[in-house]
């Protein structure tokens, strides 16, 4: 299959990603981003940059060096987890990314105690899996509000809310982007690919909105907002100003997709001067960098 936006997951490719990933791994940039966060951040930034320069650098990695001894600690917690929770998920085993989310959302009410907890936007819904984590382990959730633009996945997991007679999940058939518009979609396994336009293919058409329109379509007060949405997270959060700033979420930013998400989205928010906090947290205890999250609290 070809397409514009196929094409972008070709940045994926360690060659190509070389380019962007020189401009931005200087000395000055590593250290300017490493002293915003929080002693925790830290470990996880430090460890995590130098498996990331030993891939891009050699275009290969030791297996002994690919997992330390936290993580494979971490990796046989997470098995304990599957084995004892599997009755409580509504998924396959082996949709493993689902089980993950589940794994690490258990412990987010722990790492963040003194929340008031009230509605959730849950941004790259695939499946609902962390929708349906956060209602099953977090605490005192008003409503979660779920955004995903494919209409299987969102047909899915409508089925899902139904047959568990679960309220306070709304579903959203949008994606997210800086201004409102409609591109068309195709679906690559667990993810979606977006173009503006290539008639080449047979694409879904969808709505695009931002995150301001959708707060205030939905009178919504959100006090967490979750995104993973495939190299849209920047523009997601320009258009988000207006939310940000009237009610300050804790922000959870997937920012593996592109290396200007690794740079410019801390000091992005850091400009709007509200005094967050940063630190990060890996959801996926099976891959050298994927499901990196930025932490904004």
């Amino acid at each position: 299959m070809e397409g514009k936006a196929l094409r972008k997951r070709d940045e994926w490719n360690t060659n190509k990603r070389l380019t962007t990933f020189r401009i931005y791994m200087t000395e000055e940039n590593k250290i300017r981003f490493l002293n915003k966060l929080d002693e925790k951040g830290r470990r996880i930034w430090e460890k995590l940059i130098k498996k990331i320069e030993e891939i891009m650098y050699n275009n290969i990695l030791k297996y002994s060096d690919i997992f330390d001894k936290e993580e494979k600690i971490e990796q046989e917690e997470f098995a304990i987890f599957c084995m004892e929770e599997k009755d409580q998920i509504p998924f396959n085993m082996c949709e493993v990314w689902s089980y993950l989310n589940y794994f690490y959302i258990e412990n987010l009410d722990d790492e963040f105690k003194n929340l008031k907890w009230k509605d959730i936007i849950d941004c790259g819904w695939y499946n609902g899996d962390s929708s349906l984590a956060m209602i099953e382990y977090l605490q005192n959730i008003w409503k979660i509000y779920c955004i995903e633009p494919e209409l299987e996945n969102f047909w899915k997991i409508t089925k899902i809310i139904k047959q568990k007679n679960i309220n306070n999940i709304t579903p959203i058939n949008l994606w997210l982007w800086d201004k409102k518009s409609e591109w068309i979609i195709t679906e690559w396994w667990a993810w979606s690919n977006l173009s503006m336009n290539d008639e080449s293919i047979k694409w879904e058409k969808i709505s695009i909105d931002t995150i301001d329109n959708i707060v205030r379509d939905y009178n919504i007060s959100p006090w967490l907002i979750k995104r993973d949405i495939e190299w849209f997270e920047y523009s997601s959060i320009v258009w988000a100003k207006e939310t940000i700033v009237k009610h300050k979420p804790i922000l959870l930013i997937s920012i593996y997709h592109t290396w200007k998400d690794w740079f410019e989205i801390l000091p992005l928010i850091e400009s709007r001067n509200l005094d967050y906090k940063f630190t990060l947290r890996r959801w996926n205890c099976f891959h050298p960098f994927a499901d990196t999250l930025l932490i904004c609290y």
